[in-house]
This record gives structure tokens, sequence and C-alpha cells, in this order.
């Protein structure tokens, strides 16, 4: 089943997207970004705003977001090319999605006790192997590719986290979540595919969860070598909370000098998707580059 597991992600679309925004001072906290086009949308369409930003798993009622933001290049003078990945229904609301946009911009930054609008003046998509699209076009992500390498299975790859990386696990003894503070392949598979299960239609949602043991065990065997990770916390703020929210997280790197495995398909996946905690924002981005 490993082997054909490209197959399975035939029933989930991705449409990233490239957006060049000018801004009048340096470019906000991309916490701040979100909020504000998250309230456009709110008050442009409720109905939408819910789908894509709240969008319920009925196996067990989490929240999965539809898209991902995350800075490509923040420029210089204001210039800053950001990334905004939708999946799913998302895509659908493209339209009033991008009204969004443009009433955030409208809406501006409040900086210095003034509004700032700002202006997104540009887009191209990424096709799978990551080329500029300048015809954006959505793709299945069974049409993913690798991209660090033309051979995944067994190139030799290093997979670096710049971005922070939140994932817990169970404490045995207190039952509390704890960070994982050195994460491993298998711990990136296996997050990879519980996101994969949470994001499916309800009759593929079974197949991976049933995957998942499998997942474990294959990427378990496949030698790696861990390097450093070290705790790297980003703020941002939580309108339901009115306040500043720290977000806890590790980065790092560790290399496969046997390659990534059948199971490449997770990694690669995860490049776009990313896993863990606040991947809107950005966090739980792999980077992988061949040795």
């Amino acid at each position: 089943m490993l082997d054909n597991l490209l197959e399975l992600f035939d029933t989930v679309r991705i449409l990233p997207l490239q957006l060049e925004i000018e801004f009048e001072d340096t470019a906000p906290p991309l916490s701040l970004l979100r909020g504000i086009w998250g309230s456009a949308l709110y008050q442009l369409d409720r109905s939408v705003y819910d789908l894509v930003f709240h969008r319920e798993n009925a196996r067990d009622g989490s929240q999965i977001p539809q898209y991902v933001l995350r800075y490509a290049d923040l420029g210089d003078g204001g210039q800053t090319t950001i990334e905004w990945i939708l999946f799913g229904p998302a895509i659908d609301h493209l339209q009033t999605l991008w009204r969004a946009w443009d009433m955030a911009g409208g809406m501006g930054i409040r900086r210095n006790d003034q509004q700032q609008p700002f202006v997104v003046s540009g887009c191209v998509g990424l096709a799978p192997g990551g080329q500029r699209l300048e015809s954006p076009a959505a793709w299945r992500l069974s049409q993913l590719a690798p991209l660090w390498t033309s051979n995944p299975v067994v190139e030799p790859c290093r997979v670096t986290f710049h971005s922070p990386l939140k994932l817990d696990r169970k404490d045995p003894q207190s039952g509390r979540d704890r960070l994982l503070s050195e994460p491993t392949y298998q711990d990136i598979c296996k997050a990879m595919a519980h996101r994969m299960a949470l994001m499916e239609a309800p009759a593929n949602r079974d197949t991976w969860w049933e995957l998942r043991k499998h997942v474990e065990e294959v990427s378990g065997r496949l030698p790696s070598t861990s390097g450093a990770w070290e705790r790297n916390h980003v703020w941002r703020y939580s309108a339901r909370q009115s306040a500043p929210v720290e977000l806890h997280g590790v980065s790092g790197w560790f290399e496969l000098p046997s390659g990534a495995g059948v199971v490449w398909p997770l990694l690669a996946a995860a490049c776009w998707l990313h896993i863990g905690k606040s991947t809107i924002i950005g966090l739980g981005q792999p980077v992988v580059t061949s040795l």
C-alpha cells in the first residue's frame, strides 16, 4: 500500500499562490496580516469564513483550516512576497477570498495610531515542482514532485525546520501534551499521515487511519542522523484572548543518509501543507535539500 502512496493523495486539491504585497512600512507579523484578512472575510461572508478558517472534522470535532500563509521574501522598502496556499473546499470560493484581500488592504494595518493601507499588487501560481505559473491553477496532491531530487527514495537529504515546529506527544505519566524537543523522521511522517486523515473526505479517512501504523513502522526503520535542535518561540495575537500568545516550538534538522524511502510523498506534502500546530501562519514547514 505504501508503494502507491501518491495515489491516496488524489482526492486532495491544492492551489499555491505567490502574492506580491506593498506595505507603507515594513511587513507586519504574519499572524497580524492573517487576522486582518480573516476579519475582512468574516464581514464579507460568514459562511465562507467558517469553512476556510474553522472547517470541522467529523471524526473528532477538530478544526482544520483550509489554507497556509507563509512569508517567501520580506524584500526591501515594503515590497513583500507571501505564499498563500489553499486546499480542499477553500479553492471553490477563490473569488470571495480575493475580495477579502481587497477589503483587508483598505482596512490597513494600525501603526502609530494610524491605519496604513496595503495593496496586493501581483499574483502567480506555483506548480507541483515549485515553478512559477503566470496563470495559477489548482492541482491534485497526487501530482507532487519532490522539490529536492529526482530520486527521493534513495537520495540522501537533509530536512531542516527554520520556522518553529510544534509537535506534541502525550506524557504517559502526567497525561499532558509535551513538546517534542528532537523530532525524528518517523515523527514527521506520522504527523503528516494524521494531517491527511483529518483533511480527507469521510470515504477515504479510514484508509489513512489504518495506514498510519505502516507509516510509523517503515519510517522508523530508515537510517536517520539527528542534528542540532533548539527552542524557537514566536508570538501571535490571539483575538479570542485579546492578547499576544507565545507559541513554543523547536528549530533544527536531521539527515536521511539512505533517502526518504517509499514514504517520501508524506515529506513532500509537508513542504506544502506544513505539520504540527499553527501551520496557518507558516509554522512547521520542512525545507529539504540533497546532500
